[in-house]
C-alpha cells in the first residue's frame, strides 16, 4: 500500500472479534483474519505516514445482497412457503443498513484527513440491538405476510454471538438514521 502512494486507509472490521465481549476473542476463522489484517496494518503504521480507521461492524444488510443471511432465508420461506428453523428468538443482533454504512465509510474518510495518530477505531452499531424475534416480526409486518418458523430448533453454533459487541466508540459524526422498518421497506423494495 506504502509504496503505492497509499496514505490513508479505512479497513473493516467485524463485531465477531469479540467474543464474550472480550478486547479480542474470535467466533469463527473469518474473525480471526480481520484481527490478522490489523495487526499487519499496525506494523506499517509503525513504519510508514500511514493513517487508518478502522470501523467494527456486527452485521449489515440491503437490497441484492446475495449472502446467505437472515433476510434472505425468510424471502425464501416467505415464497416458498417452507418451515424455516430458526435459533431462539431472543439472540441480540445490531444491523446496519447498507446506505447508512457507507455514510460510516464517508465520515471515517473525513476523519482520517485531520487524524493525527496512526489508529483509531469506531463501531458501526444502530443506538439499541434488537431481538431476532423482533426483527423477524418487523419483516413480516411489512411484507404482510409470515412463513412457517420454527423457534429454537437450530442449534446454537459453537461460539455463537447471543449478544452483540457494543464496546468502543461510534464513529464521531455519524447515527443511524433509518430505522429497521424503514429500511426493510427499501431492501424489499429495491430487490
Amino acid at each position: 500500500m506504502v509504496s503505492a502512494g497509499v496514505r490513508r486507509l479505512v479497513n473493516t472490521g467485524t463485531g465477531w472479534q469479540h467474543f464474550g465481549g472480550a478486547e479480542y476473542n474470535p467466533v469463527a476463522l473469518y474473525a480471526a483474519t480481520k484481527q490478522a489484517f490489523e495487526t499487519m496494518v499496525r506494523y506499517y503504521t509503525g513504519l510508514h505516514d500511514l493513517k487508518v480507521v478502522h470501523l467494527r461492524f456486527f452485521d449489515t444488510y440491503g437490497p441484492l445482497d446475495p449472502r446467505p443471511k437472515l433476510f434472505q432465508a425468510l424471502r425464501s420461506a416467505v415464497e416458498h412457503g417452507t418451515k424455516l428453523e430458526m435459533a431462539q428468538g431472543n439472540k441480540l443482533i445490531n444491523l446496519v443498513y447498507v446506505d447508512e454504512a457507507i455514510d460510516a465509510f464517508l465520515r471515517a474518510e473525513v476523519l482520517l484527513r485531520g487524524q493525527s495518530v496512526p489508529e483509531n477505531r469506531y463501531s458501526v452499531i444502530p443506538s439499541a440491538p434488537q431481538t431476532l424475534w423482533d426483527v423477524v416480526e418487523t419483516y413480516f409486518s411489512v411484507l404482510g405476510k409470515e412463513a412457517p418458523l420454527a423457534w429454537g430448533a437450530r442449534p446454537n453454533r459453537n461460539r455463537e454471538m447471543l449478544e452483540p459487541w457494543n464496546a468502543g466508540p461510534i464513529v464521531p459524526g455519524w447515527s443511524a438514521k433509518i430505522s429497521l422498518r424503514e429500511g426493510i421497506r427499501r431492501m424489499e423494495n429495491e430487490s
